[in-house]
């Protein structure tokens, strides 16, 4: 009920503590951009609960996954992150370690260094 009704309809007080995952280069727009506010009119869908609103924050949500360019999306996401380092839309308490276990006998695996494992270089992969 803390999703679909608490934070969803916005009938929190002061704070609620919740967790959600993305990959390195994922745009976190379903948290941050202001069309993902939860209302009636969206049938409560969104998960910027907070109902936090930025322009700025939207513009560069919108331009990151069209933009190519290496140099300029670093520079995008130089700017989404200071936006949020000074209006903290959420405050981010910790960050969660995932383990990667392989057995010994297996060489040349390689972890993500994020929460989604792959096999991608399973061609890599030997055994001992």
């Amino acid at each position: 009920v803390l999703f679909a009704e608490t934070l969803a309809h916005r009938r929190f007080q002061g704070l609620a503590l919740y967790a959600w995952i993305s990959g390195p280069e994922s745009v976190p727009r379903s948290t941050l951009h202001s069309e993902e506010i939860p209302t009636a009119a969206r049938n409560w869908s969104g998960q910027n609960y907070g109902g936090w609103h930025s322009d700025e924050m939207d513009a560069l949500l919108e331009a990151l996954p069209q933009e190519l360019d290496r140099d300029k999306r670093r520079q995008l996401w130089s700017r989404l992150q200071a936006i949020y380092a000074e209006e903290l839309p959420a405050l981010p308490l910790w960050f969660r370690s995932d383990a990667h276990v392989w057995p010994r006998w297996l060489e040349g695996v390689r972890p993500t260094g994020h929460l989604n494992p792959t096999s991608l270089w399973v061609e890599q992969w030997r055994v001992r």
